[in-house]
């Protein structure tokens, strides 16, 4: 309702997003042409760069960050190298529409990490969405097989490509942790109709309902929604200070000045 994102992020986000920016700068190049390994080198580059800055400003989280990645994504490069060969790239960090079932006030909007197709290759011919992860442990195969976020790009690059042959995702896993052994791990997730229908008519109804929500006044919101308060959802959200605020019913002006700024991930402001 608050329509809010923190100033500052966990070391964990941090670390997630400047892995995706520089893996997103390097693809990008590749879509438009430029030499994989002067693409690879320039990347190094803004990483380098980066810690470079950090250290410069005091921010030595994001430093540490860097430092730590610089071996991992200069590997990575190598370890896929043959991207270049058997993909051609579609797409990179693009932002996806996509009418949902039975909605008559949301739609479907996801932004996907790299679209591709196979042009040589076991899965020659098949167009696919490519999602990083960056991990401390990979995904198992549970947490794999209910995850939505596959079968939903799934799902929604079949309406961005309606001719092309869509049947998987690809979970790009990256192992940041210093003392991994395997560091890198991709994982073809294929869901089936019934379950890509079932996610997208699920995903339609819980955005149905927050768009909804999100056009009634704050107050209004907090007394009508559900608090699932739990160690696993709260432990490591960066709105627990909030929340914890509202819950003894204190005046949070301040912290939201202070701590927090307007959501900038492309949703509406609020008016009220």
């Amino acid at each position: 309702a608050y329509n809010l994102e923190p100033r500052t992020l966990s070391v964990a986000l941090r670390r997630g997003l400047l892995g995706h920016e520089v893996l997103e700068h390097h693809y990008k190049r590749l879509m438009e042409g430029v030499d994989y390994s002067e693409s690879a080198h320039l990347a190094l580059n803004e990483l380098m760069n980066a810690s470079m800055k950090a250290i410069t400003n005091n921010d030595m989280d994001l430093a540490s960050i860097s430092a730590e990645l610089l071996p991992r994504i200069e590997e990575y490069f190598k370890v896929y190298e043959s991207d270049v060969r058997n993909w051609r790239i579609l797409d990179v960090e693009a932002i996806i529409r996509a009418e949902l079932p039975d909605s008559d006030n949301a739609i479907w909007v996801g932004r996907i990490d790299v679209e591709v197709y196979n042009e040589r290759g076991t899965f020659k011919g098949e167009t696919q969405a490519v999602d990083h992860k960056f991990v401390y442990n990979f995904w198992n195969d549970a947490a794999l097989k209910v995850n939505a976020q596959l079968p939903n790009y799934t799902w929604a690059m079949r309406q961005k490509y309606p001719d092309a042959y869509i049947k998987r995702g690809l979970v790009n896993q990256i192992r940041w942790r210093k003392d991994a052994v395997d560091k890198y791990k991709r994982d073809e997730v294929v869901p089936t109709r019934k379950k890509i229908a079932k996610l997208a008519a699920n995903h339609a109804a819980i955005a149905t309902k927050l768009a909804k929500l999100k056009q009634l006044p704050v107050d209004y919101v907090e007394a009508n929604v559900s608090i699932n308060a739990s160690k696993y959802n709260c432990e490591y959200c960066p709105f627990i200070r909030l929340c914890d605020a509202r819950l003894d019913d204190r005046d949070v002006t301040t912290m939201v000045r202070g701590e927090f700024k307007p959501n900038s991930y492309g949703y509406a402001e609020r008016n009220d």
